[in-house]
């Protein structure tokens, strides 16, 4: 019997690119203002490379400094801090909100596990309109360096917050390798992004 509807977060309830879009622009501003640079040229080298690369994407800040000229471990820092600092304004995919009521509505109980920082993360939530609409909230970030997904214990601890057992739990997400890998070796079964109208309209 399914209890309760876990989610990933980043490309699962809304476009992830809509907070990078954002953070970029301003990684570009702390950019111009700490060295100079042109902010179009920067953003736009940064989000192509961002674009390009994707997940393979953790030096872009520091490969645009070296070309442009500027870099230094601090000026690669502070574009750091200007990303993770990032105010977003986000839209969720369409019928999110809706499809959260009504599997409450039906009495599951809902989690959400996401990779990366507490706080950037929660700002992402805020930004949604979605806080307060899960039982349960895990960011791998809380647990320390390691524990991204695919580790597994985010998804044990989800399950314990949630008070259910894995095997009571659909783990929504739209990456098979690290959503759905670790969720299944512990017993969650697994449905793509689009799955929440699925579980709820069966």
């Amino acid at each position: 019997m399914i209890a309760a509807l876990a989610f990933d977060l980043d490309n699962t309830l809304y476009d992830h690119a809509q907070f990078v879009r954002g953070a970029h622009a301003d990684v570009a501003a702390a950019a111009a203002e700490a060295a100079g640079l042109d902010p179009e040229r920067f953003l736009a080298r940064i989000h192509g490379d961002w674009l390009r690369l994707t997940s393979r994407a953790n030096t872009i800040f520091a490969d645009a400094l070296r070309d442009f000229g500027a870099f230094s471990p601090e000026l690669e820092t502070r574009l750091v801090a200007a990303y993770r600092a990032h105010q977003p304004r986000l839209e969720p995919f369409p019928g999110v909100p809706a499809a959260l009521e009504q599997a409450r509505a039906v009495g599951l109980r809902l989690g959400l596990l996401t990779d990366g920082q507490v706080a950037v993360q929660n700002r992402k939530i805020e930004a949604l309109g979605l806080a307060g609409r899960f039982d349960a909230v895990v960011v791998t970030g809380e647990l320390g360096p390691g524990f991204a997904k695919p580790h597994p214990a985010g998804f044990e601890l989800l399950a314990r917050r949630l008070g259910t057992f894995p095997a009571c739990m659909v783990y929504i997400g739209d990456n098979p390798l690290v959503d759905f890998a670790p969720a299944r070796r512990l017993g969650m079964r697994t449905l793509r992004e689009d799955g929440l109208r699925k579980v709820v309209a069966g």
